[in-house]
């Protein structure tokens, strides 16, 4: 398991030096932004979903359950070697091709306009929780975006993301 280390209360900012395993977290290609509303900077994870997450749409993750989802603090919890794989190997920019696959097509007509198949339109930073909620729980608990072909694209991550899969 590992921690970030934070330091006393007054002490330099710059001393604070990230856990390498979390740096490679945060690295992985779309964790610099919530998957859920794009936020910069997110400081939870979705242990069960493999993604990164804003404390607002933390807060609408943990409505889903423990049995759908598991979110934890990057900064304040401990996370084992396993869990840190996990989110290595998925992170937001597959999880999204996967569970957002179907929120918008941008080739109609030719000139790349997104259009909504459900109009749905996905939260973004300034979102209220309802949103948040709602959009979060019809994305990943009820599916109804999931894109089929992308899952099958991404089929090495599914061993990973077995269990988000596995009630739909």
């Amino acid at each position: 398991e590992f921690m970030i280390s934070h330091p006393p209360s007054g002490a330099n900012d710059d001393a604070v030096e990230e856990d390498p395993q979390v740096t490679a977290v945060r690295s992985v290609p779309g964790n610099e932004f919530c998957a859920d509303c794009s936020r910069e900077s997110p400081e939870w994870v979705s242990i069960s979903l493999g993604v990164t997450v804003c404390s607002e749409c933390s807060g609408a993750h943990r409505t889903l359950g423990t049995h759908l989802n598991f979110v934890r603090s990057v900064d304040f919890d401990s996370l084992t070697e396993r869990e840190v794989r996990t989110l290595e190997t998925t992170g937001n920019a597959v999880v999204n091709d996967i569970f957002e696959g179907r929120l918008f097509s941008t080739a109609v007509g030719g000139r790349g306009i997104a259009i909504s198949f459900t109009k749905e339109i996905k939260p973004d930073a300034s979102s209220d929780q309802n949103t948040r909620e709602l959009f979060i729980r019809n994305k990943y608990d009820k599916k109804m975006y999931l894109d089929v072909v992308a899952l099958n694209k991404y089929h090495h991550h599914s061993l990973a993301l077995s269990t988000s899969f596995s009630d739909g």
